[in-house]
């Protein structure tokens, strides 16, 4: 089965309210967050790919009309669905750290690859 992992990865600029930026705050010295409570290194450690948001906190309300997004990814989802399943992969995912780490999902950049040794 294909997982595709749709995270947030905000600036405190980009969360929309005092209890999100409160949260944020809390998290900051363990490291990166979504201001809700997750660590955006431990979304490394899902199988499947990730599909970093910008913009975008714990509760993907951007300041955009993220629909149009979400769209594209579940269609990408049941077209990939609609495939022989014997092809599906469920690699690790890592960070992206240039924009040719990227795979492209129809337009979209997931990240896939290995994981990272710790």
């Amino acid at each position: 089965m294909r997982a595709i992992h749709v995270a947030g990865f905000p600036q405190v600029s980009d969360l929309s309210n005092g209890w999100a930026r409160r949260g944020h705050a809390r998290l900051t010295p363990l490291g990166p967050n979504d201001g809700g409570g997750i660590l955006l290194r431990d979304l490394l450690d899902l199988p499947g790919q990730l599909y970093p948001v910008r913009g975008a906190g714990h509760y993907l309300n951007p300041a955009w009309d993220i629909r149009p997004l979400l769209l594209r990814i579940l269609r990408e989802a049941a077209r990939h669905t609609q495939q022989s399943t014997a092809t599906a992969s469920a690699a690790p995912v890592t960070m992206a750290t240039r924009p040719n780490d990227c795979h492209d999902l129809r337009g979209m950049c997931a990240i896939e690859h290995s994981r990272p040794s710790r």
